[in-house]
């Protein structure tokens, strides 16, 4: 960002401390696995609704230089493609809908702006979402600063400039 720009309100609408909670490991850890158990239904419905008979990843490494072969993957590379984006495209969805996942929505804990305490726009969303891929490339790493950071942010959160909060009772939604 530039010296002396911001694209954020000079005012902080973000709550105070004595309306929410900063979310820790364990209950994201909680999330976690509600959220993939859910993607792990919902592409195995895929799997059983779109099949692609006979088809495996093992067939690549047979593939010569001829067009037949790579024409045949290519229900397979569509499908791993739409296992992959599908809940990218709904972590997204529910991010700027409901400021939470599934998992997160279970406990009451919201996805918000980090400065604003506000929903996510679709850029901070997707951000977020992307950059949870190099929190498991540091081998979790990414995830346990969760534990250490004063914010519970972890390293995706503090890409996108987010946090992880739970309203506690008799505070309502900004």
């Amino acid at each position: 960002m530039l010296a002396g720009y911001t694209d954020r309100p000079t005012h902080s609408r973000f709550p105070t401390m004595n309306d929410v909670e900063y979310v820790g490991f364990v209950p994201r850890a909680g999330a976690w696995l509600v959220d993939k158990l859910l993607v792990l239904g919902l592409t195995s419905l895929m799997a059983k609704l779109w099949p692609v008979p006979g088809l495996t990843w093992h067939v690549l490494a047979a593939c010569g230089a001829d067009g037949a072969c790579w024409r045949a993957t290519l229900p397979l590379v569509a499908m791993a493609l739409a296992r992959w984006l599908l809940p990218a495209v709904l972590t997204v969805f529910c991010l700027t809908r409901i400021r939470a996942t599934p998992g997160k929505y279970l406990l009451r804990a919201e996805v918000v702006d980090a400065d604003t305490g506000a929903t996510l726009g679709q850029r901070q969303a997707w951000l977020r979402t992307l950059a949870c891929t190099l929190s498991y490339l540091t081998l979790g790493l990414g995830h346990a600063w969760v534990i250490v950071d004063a914010r519970k942010q972890a390293l995706h959160d503090k890409i996108a400039r987010t946090v992880v909060i739970r309203r506690k009772a008799g505070s309502s939604r900004g």
